[in-house]
């Protein structure tokens, strides 16, 4: 399972998700209940004296949420926060990454969320629901 998938696998089973009814990857229709999760690309950190590679991906996940009242509004801040804080503790997680046509085995090292927040009303009726995106971080290792 690639990192992607990962991390997608990951939130549907978090607990978190339950008011979502769609779950995409690099979609998301602009209303409530539903949500995304965009790859921003990979970056080779650095590789060690083993030939082991460390990697950092870098995610988008973005989720419309309903926002007419200050009630939703407190309770979407609390999701975001929420999913940060679950999303800190993830360690250990075997991942599989198809480098330069070779599949390879990976190990997470950390996840990190973070800048949370209201990222847009897409019809600007704050009626219709909002966006809220919380940047994702995963640092792991590719065992050579």
């Amino acid at each position: 399972m690639t990192v992607l998938e990962f991390v997608r696998t990951w939130l549907e089973n978090s607990g978190l998700m339950s008011e979502f009814t769609e779950n995409n990857f690099d979609y998301l229709e602009g209303v409530p209940e539903k949500s995304g999760l965009f790859s921003n690309g990979t970056t080779l950190m650095r590789e060690d004296i083993e030939g082991n590679q460390k990697y950092q991906a870098s995610l988008t996940f973005m989720a419309g949420l309903h926002a007419f009242a200050d009630y939703d509004r407190i309770k979407n801040g609390d999701f975001i926060t929420r999913l940060t804080y679950s999303l800190n503790q993830i360690r250990g997680q075997e991942v599989a990454e198809l480098i330069n046509g070779e599949e390879k085995t990976g190990v997470i090292t950390g996840v990190t969320g973070a800048n949370g927040m209201l990222y847009s009303l897409p019809t600007g009726d704050i009626n219709d629901g909002v966006i809220y995106q919380l940047q994702i971080r995963v640092d792991y290792t590719v065992l050579a």
